[in-house]
């Protein structure tokens, strides 16, 4: 006999919607064993925490591990029904201590059901009807998380039972179930076209020009912020279409720089630029090396990400249409005295890299073989899962363990691979 869930006046039962498309929802028992096909329930394809990780932090709620998936979800992004199915509840109540914060559960067949938990706003309501792919809320730190994700919880009826668990509730992982993919977004929708991925070199002296006989020709250039007048007009001259960025740097000092004296210090050499050209700059290198400032001027990510918005603020009222760029980070793990972990930097300066005017990206390698590893040279993917909307300057890239002349031609099947890559306007080749 099939059970019905009615519409009540308890708090699950809150209606944020309308009552279109509002049915009796079915208290499914199918049969046990056949496997749901879940769609993807974000627009970021990015694993921030796996279903049974960190057992340590989850014994205290008698929980052998992490109940289900963190995936990344920005601050007000869309959140999608992972399956079709019925609204089995709706929480918008925050207050109440709940850790999932506002959540909806959604019941689909064979007595399966998904949880989305950490949201900030709730867009169907109990009894609704939705498809996969069905938006049903948006992104936030309700609960207990950090932000800048959701949590995704799967259930099946009669789990436990059989042994196919050993968490509470029937709680199952929701891993293989799951379809890593988003639609690709639309190419068109980057201010870039697609497959004009320029040529780029670094310009660290003087006397650089540019030379048409060479296997690797140009087509723009990064500037040092003490490029003068005369080599931007000289390198303007002999090619009219040059596509032109600056990186910014920090003064030799052993003294933290605040953001404000920063910004009024670096001011007129950004003028002096504006002024011969050059719309785009990178907003220092690589800032998780201590070499680069780590460790004296900022500690974490989040420290250096506030500085950065602090900065480009106060550039933006001097330079209103110039475009300013979260800089490329080293990638790697961490390295005590040398780099903070990539990954965790990049997480703690959210914020900063989701405002930016786009983001530089540091793609090295030492083995040919490496060229495709997204921890090396495909490292522009994975800032691609975590800022799909982002427009992507490789700002770095090429072969350390030869010199430029000796990888001419990997430089050059590098840059065919990429300009296949959406939203990437131009790598420039390490010097």
């Amino acid at each position: 006999m099939e059970n019905k869930i009615l519409f009540g006046e308890s708090e699950d039962s809150i209606k944020p919607g309308t009552k279109k498309d509002m049915v009796q929802v079915p208290q499914t028992v199918g049969s046990f064993g056949n496997p749901i096909p879940l769609g993807w329930p974000t627009d970021y394809v990015v694993v921030t925490q796996a279903f049974g990780a960190n057992p340590e932090l989850h014994s205290n709620r008698n929980l052998p591990g992490h109940e289900g998936l963190d995936i990344r979800a920005p601050l007000n992004s869309k959140v999608y029904a992972c399956a079709d199915g019925f609204v089995e509840a709706v929480h918008v109540r925050d207050e109440n201590g709940d850790p999932n914060g506002r959540y909806v559960t959604i019941l689909h067949n064979d007595g399966y059901r998904t949880v989305y938990g950490h949201l900030s706003s709730i867009v169907v309501a109990k009894g609704q009807k939705v498809k996969r792919g069905t938006v049903i809320g948006s992104a936030g730190p309700t609960g207990q998380t950090t932000g800048g994700h959701i949590h995704l919880s799967l259930t099946q009826q009669g789990a436990a039972s059989k042994g196919l668990t050993q968490f509470p509730g029937d709680i199952i992982d929701p891993t293989p179930f799951l379809s890593f993919s988003v639609k690709p977004r639309d190419a068109s929708s980057y201010p870039w076209p697609i497959g004009r991925c320029l040529a780029g070199a670094h310009v660290d002296a003087a006397e650089f020009t540019i030379d048409a006989s060479t296997k690797y020709v140009p087509e723009a250039v990064l500037l040092a912020v003490d490029a003068n007048k005369e080599l931007i007009g000289r390198l303007r001259r002999s090619n009219p279409s040059l596509f032109m960025v600056t990186q910014l740097q920090l003064p030799a000092t052993n003294k933290p720089v605040a953001a404000v004296e920063w910004a009024a210090w670096v001011r007129p050499s950004i003028q002096r630029h504006v002024e011969a050209g050059v719309g785009y700059f990178a907003v220092l290198r690589a800032p998780n090396l201590t070499s680069q400032g780590c460790g004296l001027h900022w500690t974490t990510g989040k420290e250096f990400g506030r500085w950065w918005m602090d900065v480009v603020s106060l550039l933006k009222a001097s330079f209103p249409t110039t475009k300013f760029g979260f800089p490329g980070l080293a990638p790697g793990n961490h390295v005590t005295g040398q780099r903070l972990d990539a990954a965790i930097f990049m997480e703690a300066a959210d914020e900063a890299m989701h405002q930016a005017d786009w983001l530089g990206v540091i793609c090295n390698w030492s083995r040919p073989q490496e060229m495709l590893g997204e921890d090396k040279g495909a490292y522009y993917a994975t800032l691609r899962r975590y800022y799909p909307h982002q427009l992507l300057f490789i700002t770095e890239f090429g072969n350390v363990s030869q010199p430029l002349d000796a990888s001419a031609d990997e430089a050059a099947r590098y840059l065919e691979i990429v300009k296949s890559q959406p939203g990437i306007g131009a790598a420039f080749i390490r010097s």
